[in-house]
């Protein structure tokens, strides 16, 4: 029997065999609420922007913001991550990606010089 768990962003297939309990499936959710923050946290400061900022170029509150960027946020709309990843030129996926490397700050300078074009 699958059921499924709404966290942040996706509904994860969760499989009620016993595998998982209630405490597990909430540490999984806190899990993906810090690596979510962390992400946004780092984009924000590697491109020089405020939480500010980026509230204003998704409409979406400050309050959801700042829930979201110090992990307490647990349901956060898909339509908000989507919105909040089109700020922050990345896709979803990548504001839950748990390797922080290279790759950002090659992020980072392209975002720069596509922003001195706009």
């Amino acid at each position: 029997n699958i059921g499924t768990l709404t966290c942040i962003t996706a509904t994860l297939p969760v499989k009620w065999d016993g595998a998982f309990e209630r405490k597990e499936v909430d540490l999984m959710a806190n899990l993906l609420s810090e690596v979510f923050a962390t992400n946004v946290r780092t984009r924000l400061a590697a491109i020089q922007m405020s939480k500010r900022q980026l509230a204003s170029k998704t409409n979406v509150s400050r309050n959801t913001i700042n829930s979201a960027c110090t992990g307490q946020a647990k349901m956060i709309k898909f339509e908000t991550i989507s919105q909040i990843a089109q700020a922050l030129r990345c896709s979803p996926q990548q504001l839950f990606d748990e390797d922080h490397n290279w790759a950002l700050y090659k992020w980072a300078n392209d975002y720069l010089k596509e922003d001195e074009h706009d």
